[in-house]
């Protein structure tokens, strides 16, 4: 039984006893995707920041993603500036704050700070991969699956019907098939710099604590903002009783 898009629920990883996604076949090699300049040294955070968006939809979507096909690659879209406005990011902390922050502003999939920083370490599991099985990642069974996911809603975007949300605009499907694209082109990075990605790992708990202290600090604020305004109405009130 689904659970409701509009009720969050977290399932569980990768790790746990689900079916993995299957492993993109015919992977190219990077060299025959790069025409003339080599891959940017930030591939990796922004690998980080599509990675995120992608484990929040398979949370939120309880890993049901494929049965809400046009919704979960819409927001997956949406949550990853990589996908959607090609950023590089010049460091982890950037590509994860964008990733919690476009979670935050979306207040249809926004469910609550403990679960946005959970994902974190979902990110951690994913990088550190499955110890019996070194010939496969669990990152390129991840990239594997996003591709999958965005392939199948460029076909669907060629569908003709009005009620289909992801056929807004034929800009739109543009940006899907670049979308799918990039994709391609970080799973065939992904391939042959594993050990590079695998410097990020010592940092995520670290970055995962940071954003954490920072929420504390933003809701303490906040209360103390709460309690002042109520100091205010209250002496207000006993002013014209008086």
């Amino acid at each position: 039984m689904f659970s409701s898009p509009d009720e969050p629920v977290r399932s569980e990883t990768l790790s746990d006893n689900h079916i993995p996604p299957k492993l993109l076949k015919n992977i190219p090699e990077l060299s025959s995707l790069i025409k003339s300049k080599p891959a940017s040294d930030q591939m990796k955070y922004n690998l980080v920041n599509v990675l995120y968006s992608y484990v929040y939809i398979c949370k939120y979507y309880n890993g049901c993603h494929y049965s809400f096909l046009s919704e979960a690659v819409d927001r997956l879209w949406k949550l990853s500036a990589v996908l959607y406005h090609t950023v590089n990011f010049p460091s982890l902390d950037a590509a994860l704050r964008s990733a919690l922050e476009a979670c935050q502003q979306n207040k249809e999939l926004f469910s609550s700070e403990q679960f946005s920083l959970s994902i974190i370490d979902d990110l951690l599991l994913l990088l550190k991969g499955n110890k019996t099985d070194k010939e496969t990642s669990y990152i390129e069974l991840a990239l594997s699956d996003i591709h999958r996911l965005l392939a199948k809603a460029v076909k669907l975007g060629k569908d003709d019907s009005k009620t289909n949300p992801i056929k807004e605009t034929k800009d739109n499907a543009k940006s899907l098939w670049l979308a799918k694209k990039k994709v391609l082109f970080m799973l065939a990075w992904f391939c042959e710099n594993r050990e590079e990605c695998l410097t990020l790992v010592p940092f995520l708990p670290v970055m995962k604590e940071a954003m954490a202290l920072d929420v504390k600090q933003l809701q303490e604020e906040k209360l103390k903002i709460q309690r002042s305004r109520l100091q205010k109405s209250s002496k207000k009130l006993i002013e014209e009783i008086n």
